[in-house]
């Protein structure tokens, strides 16, 4: 897993523009709300932090990117950028797949997967070789949680 935006990768010279149009590349996506409660689970300042709370405080890690689009590290950490910050630039998609998260269910079976041609899903348009070295691919790190993402918010 790299935190570094394909702008990134470009402009400290890991990559050249050449190899970045020729490589296959992909970026998994996820839903912004479901992810901000992911980062809520992982970051948060022990389970007495609510998450109103937590966001008001995040919100203030974001100022530098915010007010000034910084997106180097140490003003701004990477979960706080916004997923397109690491698969495009300057309106130009650079990664060849986005795929969305919550699509990779479709993947745990070759007949998922065909399904999920069929439908008009971001797995559809993946190329065969990526897709089929992501079917079967276990998923690690997920956290089981008794509420779902979207009880956690409020009107505000």
């Amino acid at each position: 897993i790299m935190h570094l935006t394909a702008p990134k990768l470009l402009g400290y010279g890991y990559i050249t523009p050449e190899q970045m149009d020729n490589m296959c590349s992909l970026a998994i996506v996820r839903n912004p709300y479901s992810r901000m409660v992911s980062i809520y689970g992982y970051n948060r300042y022990g389970s007495s932090e609510s998450f109103p709370t937590f966001l008001k405080r995040w919100q203030k890690l974001m100022t530098h990117y915010i007010e000034r689009g910084e997106k180097e590290e140490w003003y701004t950490p990477c979960h706080c950028l916004p997923q397109f910050e690491y698969t495009h630039h300057n309106g130009k998609q650079l990664v060849q797949s986005v795929v969305k998260q919550e699509e990779l269910k479709y993947l745990k079976t070759k007949d998922g997967a065909s399904e999920a041609m069929k439908q008009d899903s971001t797995i559809a348009n993946l190329p065969d070789i990526v897709r089929d070295a992501l079917i079967g691919m276990p998923h690690t790190n997920s956290r089981k949680t008794s509420q779902k993402w979207y009880d956690l918010y409020d009107q505000e």
